[in-house]
């Protein structure tokens, strides 16, 4: 008969899922703490992931708005159509612009004669005072400092007139959006130390109802992290147990602001729509509630776990 060699990761992993599945089950019979818990774990995910996700449609609704940030360009009167169309061609082919409109003297009569009832005033003057331009579309990825630059090279040109940069929105709605990002980064620093120690003493209280079971556990030679073990898979489920509700915190916020959303978008006669969680952004709220856990968890099991050892 030969005896047959341990598995010992087999039996690592064994115990392992016993201890995981056994800390599951232990908050499962006890809800009311649980969501307690998840609850609070779950608030300190919503809050900042609410704020970034409100930030990233800010973006979006912005970028529907990138075609007004545009470059005006009005050529002299001695250019000539040929020259204008011919100058919009070369400056529709840099990298930098995705679109270059040429609008000659008379379609901007026409046009001002079609959006305005000030005809008879342009009549009355004999001529078109109205220059021919050229509006130059940015790529969406295209810098404001570049844009600047941009212009700047074409006002040194000879057949240009004026160069109109209508950018200073765009600045400043990036500059918001910049300064929103940073306070969902700093709230969640905050939430998450705010969390972490809220968990820490809810591991502490269930280190405290299982204290005779881990002094016997230690006279009898239990390694430190056999005893750590079930905690640390306590504050997991507790982490995890926090990203759901903060899932759930996220669409719910989202559908109660669907309809005001909509209704001042229609006001504006635009178009837009709310967009919700990715799977990118609901998996990263998961993960980030199970490290929340896992620390909270290792920190009040360090703390707590030496004082029974000195008493």
């Amino acid at each position: 008969m030969t005896l047959k060699r341990p598995n010992f990761l087999r039996r690592w992993l064994g115990e392992h899922a016993r201890v995981c599945v056994a800390a599951f089950g232990r908050q499962w019979r006890d809800p009311i703490s649980t969501l307690l818990t998840a609850m609070v774990i779950g608030l300190t995910l919503a809050l900042p992931a609410g704020l970034n996700l409100l930030v990233e449609n800010l973006r979006q609704a912005a970028g529907g708005l990138n075609q007004t940030r545009t470059i005006t360009v009005f050529l002299r009167d001695g250019a000539s159509e040929a020259e204008g169309r011919e100058l919009a061609a070369m400056l529709g082919r840099r990298d930098a612009f995705a679109a270059a409109i040429y609008t000659s003297r008379d379609q901007a009569l026409k046009d001002f004669r079609a959006r305005t009832d000030l005809g008879p005033v342009l009549d009355a003057l004999g001529s078109n005072p109205l220059p021919a331009s050229i509006t130059l579309t940015p790529h969406p990825l295209q810098h404001a400092s570049d844009l600047g630059r941009l212009a700047q090279e074409l006002r040194a040109r000879k057949d240009v007139e004026q160069v109109l940069l209508d950018d200073a929105w765009s600045q400043r709605l990036s500059a918001a959006l910049a300064v929103a990002t940073r306070l969902a980064q700093l709230l969640a620093a905050a939430l998450a130390l705010a969390a972490v120690l809220a968990l820490g003493n809810t591991v502490r209280l269930d280190i405290e109802a299982r204290r005779d079971e881990i002094i016997v556990m230690k006279l009898i030679g239990a390694p430190p992290g056999f005893i750590r073990r079930p905690f640390l898979y306590a504050g997991f489920w507790y982490g995890v147990s926090g990203g759901v509700v903060a899932t759930v915190a996220l669409f719910v916020a989202m559908h109660a602001m669907d309809e005001p959303v909509q209704q001042l978008v229609a006001l504006y006669e635009g178009a837009f729509s709310l967009r919700g969680p990715d799977a990118r952004t609901l998996a990263g709220v998961l993960v980030a509630g199970a490290l929340l856990g896992l620390v909270g968890a290792w920190l009040g099991v360090a703390r707590h776990l030496g004082r029974i050892e000195q008493r």
